[in-house]
Formats: C-alpha cells, sequence, structure tokens
C-alpha cells in the first residue's frame, strides 16, 4: 500500500488529502473523486488547481508526461 496526497497529484498546496492504494491506477481514480467533490463544493482552491489540470490536458503530449511523472512518483515510493 502506497500514499500520496490531493497535493501531490496536482490538487492545491493547501490540500493534504491522503489517498491509500496498491496501484497508481487506483490513487488517480481516488484523486479524481476527490476532485469531483470539491468541484459540487465550488472549493475555490480545487477549482483553481482543475484549470491548471484543464491547461494541461489541452496538449495531450503534456498530460501524458504529467500522468508519466506521477506514476514514476508513485513507483518510487515505500511500501506503508
Amino acid at each position: 500500500m502506497k500514499k500520496m496526497t490531493c497535493k501531490q497529484l496536482g490538487g492545491p498546496e493547501t490540500c493534504d488529502k491522503e489517498f491509500r492504494a496498491e496501484t497508481f491506477e487506483e490513487i488517480k481514480e481516488m484523486s479524481m473523486q476527490h476532485g469531483k467533490e470539491m468541484f459540487q463544493k465550488q472549493d475555490q482552491n480545487h477549482l483553481q488547481a482543475m484549470q491548471v489540470m484543464k491547461e494541461k490536458m489541452q496538449d495531450p503530449q503534456e498530460m501524458q508526461i504529467w500522468v508519466e511523472e506521477k506514476r514514476k512518483e508513485f513507483d518510487e515510493l515505500a511500501e506503508e
């Protein structure tokens, strides 16, 4: 089991919500669900972080690089 925070996954610097999972795909899904919840609450810090991600998504290559960097970061984490 590995742990990453919302902040590590592109969320706002103010969000230390932790996600724990066996795979990067599971962590990514948890992060996306958290993002949806914060969108529904109209959390301004998360909305700003989402805008940055939206801009990254405009360039598929840039987005792919970002995902691979986060996957590598996850892979290098120690097991809890």
